[in-house]
């Protein structure tokens, strides 16, 4: 038995009933971007409030660990939409972004930025207070 290329892994996904229903279909897959549209708003926004946060432009009068805290989950499940989505919306045109370097390169930075779902803030441990002023 023979591996398959990551070209042929990307035409059989593209191939599948449900990838080809979703990229001929007039609602699903607007549908599907929208939802993955809202994911991106809800995780990057997640994100940018505790940035600016670690910055201390805002919420200056809570502790940080409060606000990551809080956030956590909202960037887990932003982050989940994403991924879900886009691998429905990746399907319907795997062989086409195949071929694509900027899709690559948001694969990549896709990867990265997970970074901010799974790995803790700091490694101060669980409900560290951090002071930024």
């Amino acid at each position: 038995m023979q591996l398959m290329s990551v070209l042929e892994i990307a035409q059989w996904i593209q191939g599948t009933d449900w990838a080809s229903y979703l990229r001929m279909s007039a609602y699903v897959y607007p549908a599907v971007l929208s939802t993955h549209l809202t994911g991106i708003a809800l995780f990057a926004g997640a994100v940018l409030v505790t940035d600016l946060r670690l910055l201390g432009f805002i919420l200056r009068n809570q502790p940080v660990s409060d606000i990551v805290d809080q956030l956590r989950w909202p960037k887990r499940i932003g982050f989940l939409i994403v991924a879900a989505c886009g691998f429905l919306l990746a399907s319907s045109k795997a062989e086409e972004y195949y071929y694509n370097a900027f899709f690559r390169a948001k694969l990549a930075l896709f990867s990265v930025s997970s970074k901010n779902v799974f790995v803790p803030l700091g490694r101060q441990g669980h409900g560290a207070t951090f002071v930024v002023n």
